[in-house]
């Protein structure tokens, strides 16, 4: 592989790393904001004392529903984004060495702090849904 080829190949990866982790967080926010809803439209359901019940069990279905497209579409957009950094360390020039340098590795293990609290984010909204069904 030339040398041009190789400097094309790691900005075409830093590039979908780029767009595949703005993707990744906007997505993530969308479910964030439908679960944010269904719960609290959930919540108002179960305040008001009507016969709502069956509405309160299709919202809590489609709660459920929506977190595990959510936690399975937000470890699918984690996994992208470091396939395509280690795609990009693989065509890094190695007298440049920008992504293995210490300081942008913490950064890379802080990603990593990022993915456990984003997936236990999806778990803690999980959770009430669950909780709405046995209640």
């Amino acid at each position: 592989m030339s040398e041009e080829q190789r400097q094309k190949g790691y900005e075409t990866a830093i590039e979908l790393l780029i767009h595949e982790g703005s993707l990744t967080w906007n997505r993530y926010n969308v479910y964030l904001v439908a679960n944010s809803v269904i719960l609290a439209s959930i919540g108002i359901l179960e305040s008001a004392n009507n016969d709502t019940l069956v509405l309160s069990i299709c919202l809590t279905t489609v709660g459920i529903i929506l977190c595990i497209a959510w936690y399975l579409l937000t470890l699918r957009g984690f996994d992208r984004c470091n396939h395509y950094y280690k795609i990009a360390i693989s065509l890094e020039n190695p007298q440049v060495e920008v992504l293995r340098s210490p300081e942008n590795m913490s950064i890379v293990s802080k990603l990593g702090n990022h993915r456990r609290l984003s997936l236990v984010t999806i778990c803690i909204f999980f959770a009430p849904y669950v909780a709405f069904l046995f209640i």
